[in-house]
This record gives C-alpha cells, structure tokens and sequence, in this order.
C-alpha cells in the first residue's frame, strides 16, 4: 500500500525526499537541482509567479519514500516530472493525480503532458486518459547518463571562461535558440517555447562557461550545482557557424572534470533522435543509465 503527500513549498518537499532523493542521486538529478533552485528561491522571497500552482509530491509506502515528481515548469506545456519508481508507488501516484483532477476539472494536476521515467510516464498520463479521454504520444525520448572517467579530446583553440553580467544577452539568445535549434538536430518539429526570461538567464550566469576563441565567444555550456553530489551538463549549445570544431567537447569534458575533482559526480540527459549528441558524450566517457520520455495526452476527435 503506497500513500501520496503534496507539497507546495519546496523546502518542505526536500525534507520530506531527501532519504528518496540521497539513495539514487544520479537518477534523481533533475528533480533534486530544480527543487534545490526553487527552495534557494523561496529563501529570497523571489519564486517566480506560475500560471498554476507548482507542486511536488512524494509517495511512501511502509519501507519509507519510495517515489517522488513535481510540476514546476515555467512555460508551456508546464509537464509534470516524474522520478523512477516501483511500479505501485507509480500506480499510487496515477491514482492520486487523478482523483484531484477527477474532483475539480479544472484543477491544476489534470495534466496533459508528463516528462520522465518511461514506465511511471505512461502511469500517470495513463490514469488521466481514462478519466478523461484521448491517446497517449511520445513527443520525445531521452537517456539519462552517468560519467565514469572523463576521456580529455582533442583540444581546439581557445579558452574556456565563467560567464559574466557583460554576456547576458548573448547568454539569453543563445539559451532561447537552443530548444529550437536541437529539435531540429533531432528531425522534430519544435512546438514548445523553452525560452528563459532574462532574469532566470540573469540567475543562471554562475552556471555557465563560454568557449572564446581570440575574444570571441564561440560556445556555452552550462553545469548545475551539485545537489546530493551530482552535478547536471546541459545546456550545451553552439551557433551552427561554429559547429564541428570540437568546442562543445572540450568545454563539456573541461567542466565534468572539474566537477569531478570537487568530488562530485556529473551526469547529463540525451536526446535519443540527435545521433550527433549521443556520439559526443559516449566519446567523453559518459554511460546510460535510464531512458526516460517526454508524453503528451491527445483527445480523441470530436
């Protein structure tokens, strides 16, 4: 027997997970450093307006919590996000979501598109089809990736150096571009505006480093703040005139290696359809560890 908490406080929720979120901390990754954001946030009296209720949820059966997800996301689609769990914590979960959409239509958790673990995925967005109609279709697959040893390619030219206020609007073009861009890497039609505001790529400046090549900058890669010891890569992004000249690998190994020697470990997510990425990262020493999905629920025709 599983049992579901909500949460509309983060720091709340990292109490509550943090045994969850500590034991698997590679698989958690990316629910631990958006929580961990959001909580530095709430600290400051400055979490950003959602056009819903944000929430997260843990579920626990009698061995403890056993499962966890949240719905944060700042734009459209505003999926929810789903960690790894047993299957009856995922039932447990589905269950749960559709009930509160069941009680109140119009309530924030009736969702219509779900991000993470295939399995729970499909779950929860499973329970909401049948409450309320429609199919289920896989927008994206991804693979989450662990690094062992960090393979040191060959090195173009150049530096890589910490982002700066002076970097800002390049920092937000280039953080606006890449969703697009990397869907059409991928073959996909890109349909969801990933876009950051200029004060969340203000935020995000501790977090990046820029590849310049005689001053200019030439590529940007990004690396979250360890949350249970794990750091995040992503994004990674270089303008198409600057592409295959190695930059994107030396910048990420340089920042997984200095991750590493902090004594954390780095992990990263792939986009299955982007052969071009998925070679990349194997190259530099990175493993799969779980794939995972992006789903979105369709109704029927009326």
């Amino acid at each position: 027997m599983a049992t579901v908490e909500f949460f509309t406080d983060p720091r709340a929720f990292l109490v509550a997970a943090g045994p969850f979120l500590r034991a698997a901390p590679v698989v958690t990754s990316l629910l631990a450093t958006v929580t961990q954001r959001s909580a530095e946030r709430e600290e400051r009296g400055d979490l950003p307006a959602r056009d819903y209720p944000q929430w997260w949820a843990v579920v626990r059966d009698e061995s403890g919590v056993v499962g966890a997800a949240m719905r944060t996301m700042p734009h459209p689609p505003y999926a929810a996000y789903v960690a790894s769990m047993p299957p009856h914590a995922a039932e447990a979960l589905a269950h749960a979501l559709a009930e509160a959409s069941a009680l109140d239509p119009a309530h924030p958790v009736a969702l219509d598109h779900v991000n993470g673990a295939i399995d729970v995925a499909h779950a929860v967005l499973g329970e909401q089809a049948l409450l309320r109609g429609g199919r289920i279709l896989q927008e994206m697959a991804t693979r989450l990736h662990g690094l062992g040893e960090v393979i040191v390619p060959p090195q173009p030219g150049g530096i890589l150096r910490p982002a700066t206020t002076a970097d800002l609007d390049l920092v937000t073009d280039w953080l606006g571009r890449f969703h697009a861009e990397a869907a059409a890497q991928a073959g996909r039609v890109h349909t969801h505006d990933g876009a950051l505001s200029r004060d969340e790529c203000r935020d995000r400046l501790p977090t990046i480093s820029l590849w310049a090549v005689d001053g200019e900058v030439v590529h940007l890669t990004a690396i979250t703040p360890p949350a249970f010891g794990v750091c995040r890569v992503g994004p990674v992004y270089t303008p198409p005139e600057h592409r295959g000249r190695g930059y994107a690998a030396a910048a990420v190994a340089q920042v997984s290696a200095t991750a590493q020697g902090a004594g954390h470990e780095v992990c990263l997510f792939t986009d299955l359809d982007n052969p071009t990425s998925n070679a990349l990262y194997a190259r530099l020493g990175f493993r799969p560890v779980c794939d995972m999905a992006n789903l979105t629920r369709l109704p029927f025709p009326a």
